[in-house]
């Protein structure tokens, strides 16, 4: 969870805050140079993602800790489980940038520059979760990957990879 967390904190300023998901939209819509009516619909997935993450409080400030034990507690609510697969979906149709049902190395690599991370840990979590290595990932492998991040216990998992190396 703090590999997530290190992710998704964009600013890097060590909390959560809705600024962060706008700020990944913005990032992630420059570097696949998407246009003005894709850039809409990124921004409008992560605020969904930071208003499930904030149950609705915008101003919600989420310390690494807090983030942490909150996702203790929501792998377990089946409502979460629910909100979880739809927003790993959505992700999937963000990062399918050329809407061909997959997500290629390029993609995928934008996906990781997005989130401030380097080309090492993007190739890292591509071949966890591309189990088929045929250099595609779909979204079946997607989600039963960042879904099993979310939920398995299971150390040895590969999902483990899925935000590059763990921290």
């Amino acid at each position: 969870m703090k590999t997530q967390f290190s992710c998704v904190d964009v600013d890097k300023d060590g909390t959560l805050t809705k600024n962060d998901y706008e700020e990944f939209g913005r990032r992630f819509a420059e570097h696949q140079q998407l246009d003005e009516e894709k850039a809409k619909a990124v921004s409008s997935y992560m605020l969904e993602f930071w208003s499930m993450m904030s149950n609705g409080n915008d101003d919600l400030i989420i310390t690494e800790n807090q983030y942490v034990d909150l996702m203790k507690i929501r792998v377990f609510d089946p409502a979460f489980h629910k909100a979880a697969v739809d927003a790993i979906h959505k992700n999937f149709t963000v990062l399918d940038a050329n809407g061909d049902g997959s997500i290629d190395w390029n993609e995928f690599v934008l996906y990781f520059k997005s989130l401030g991370r380097d080309e090492e840990s993007a190739k890292m979590a591509f071949e966890a979760i591309d189990v088929n290595q045929d250099g595609l990932i779909t979204l079946e492998e997607f989600t039963e990957n960042y879904l099993a991040f979310l939920t398995t216990e299971d150390e040895e998992h590969s999902s483990k990879f899925c935000w590059g190396p763990l921290i």
